[in-house]
């Protein structure tokens, strides 16, 4: 009778190299999650930090177009972003999430619409001449240009410093003032500048 019970207490319990195992294997799952909601939190900051930046570029022209006056857009670092009327100088301030800041990532390619080598963060003045600026100016037109009313077209790059995979671009195109946003995409191995 002591060894059948003895059997049926062993069938009910879990031996103690069971119990590590489970808990190991719960322990693997969890890192696992922390992993993925720590990258997915940082997305989601790059998403809303390039997003802001986009929103108030393209806010800027529609406002110069509506209004028939000039809008410009000034970039400060090391993450503010301001919008000014030209004429009435009113102006509203934002800034990107923290963490974020115009910047670029040393291993990033080269510029998205072909604008600049990649180096520098706010890198406007392609148009007529290369005049580098951290500002454009949208005029009633649709187009982007710089204060003395050339083509000015450039691109902002904004990332957590150090951290390669949140780097993100927004491009401006003068003649048209098409505002575009980007992000890295690994293909085959090699980074390049996808449109989002």
């Amino acid at each position: 009778m002591g060894a059948e019970m003895h059997k049926k207490l062993r069938q009910r319990g879990f031996s103690l190299l069971e119990t590590m195992i489970v808990v190991a294997i719960m322990m693997i799952v969890g890192a696992f999650s922390v992993m993925a909601f720590v990258s997915a939190l940082q997305n989601e900051r790059a998403e809303g930090a390039i997003q802001l930046l986009k929103r108030e570029m393209q806010n800027a022209r529609g406002l110069a177009i509506e209004s028939r006056s000039v809008y410009y857009v000034t970039f400060t670092a090391p993450q503010t972003i301001t919008t000014t009327n030209y004429v009435t100088t009113a102006a509203t301030t934002n800034a990107l999430p923290t963490g974020f800041s115009f910047d670029t990532e040393t291993t990033s390619p080269t510029a998205p619409d072909g604008y600049g080598t990649g180096s520098t963060a706010v890198d406007f003045g392609y148009g007529i001449t290369h005049n580098p600026t951290t500002a454009v100016y949208f005029y009633p037109d649709g187009s982007a240009r710089d204060n003395l009313g050339r083509l000015n077209g450039g691109v902002v790059y904004v990332a957590m410093p150090g951290k390669l995979a949140s780097a993100h671009a927004v491009s401006v195109i003068g003649a048209t003032g098409r505002v575009a946003s980007w992000r890295l995409a690994n293909i085959s191995g090699t980074l390049i500048w996808k449109e989002d």
